[in-house]
């Protein structure tokens, strides 16, 4: 299924401000990284 991208800045955003440094650093790695796999980097954060 095709989450919307908004969908995972949004949840992501949410997260960094309830989660450690930890969740931050690798929110910024995610996001130099290709689209597509960004989006499936947002999805294992979001799991955690």
């Amino acid at each position: 299924m095709q989450v919307p991208f908004s969908f995972f800045v949004e949840n992501l955003i949410r997260r960094v401000h309830l989660e450690d440094t930890q969740c931050q650093i690798r929110l910024n790695s995610c996001f130099i990284i290709s689209e597509n796999l960004w989006h499936w980097k947002a999805f294992e954060i979001t799991r955690m």
